[in-house]
């Protein structure tokens, strides 16, 4: 088996490496188009603990049994969040946030400061309000992949404050992402 081999091709960092779960996490989403009554009762929940007696979470956790750390909150915030997203996009979330309005403006999709509060979100509740909303400004797009993987990410980065190399910790892969496009638009580049 070749070292490169069931290795992401996009910008995965924890939990979804593994291109078959990727795939399957895919499919859960979008079987929540067949299963309007599950996508609506995720919808509805206001918090991670509300997400948690839903059929369709339950899904996706037995979908998610190869991710060995299993935090039930975050996976929560994985399906309430995912719910919410109407087209599958590509690319960086972050990204999408920090791309201008309008072309050539300088206003972001998601305000600067809306973006600092998602970074510093204290907990799963507070995380997922504010990424709810963020997935709303950005027009219910977004790669369901990458998403989910980053909130998983985040999970991580929450519980263990002592990451090895600061460039893998997710505020740090978020900002660089989210800013991107401003420095880009600053120095005469394309977004």
């Amino acid at each position: 088996m070749a070292e490169t081999e069931g290795k992401p091709k996009g910008p995965y960092f924890y939990a979804l490496k593994d291109q078959s779960l990727r795939e399957e996490l895919q499919k859960w989403w979008e079987s929540l188009d067949a299963n309007r009554g599950e996508r609506a009762e995720l919808r509805r929940a206001e918090t991670p603990l509300e997400i948690l007696p839903a059929k369709a979470f339950h899904r996706l956790c037995w979908i998610l049994t190869k991710w060995e750390k299993r935090d039930l909150l975050a996976l929560a915030i994985v399906a309430g969040v995912l719910a919410h997203i109407k087209e599958a996009g590509h690319g960086s979330f972050p990204r999408q946030l920090g791309t201008p309005k309008e072309l050539g403006g300088d206003k972001a999709i998601f305000s600067e400061l809306r973006f600092q509060q998602l970074l510093s979100s204290k907990d799963h509740d507070e995380f997922y309000q504010r990424l709810r909303r963020a997935v709303q400004l950005a027009g219910g797009s977004a790669d369901i992949c990458q998403l989910a993987d980053s909130i998983l990410h985040w999970a991580k980065d929450h519980q263990d404050s002592n990451a090895e190399k600061p460039s893998q910790r997710f505020r740090y892969a978020w900002a660089k992402d989210y800013f991107a496009p401003t420095l880009n638009h600053k120095q005469g580049a394309k977004p």
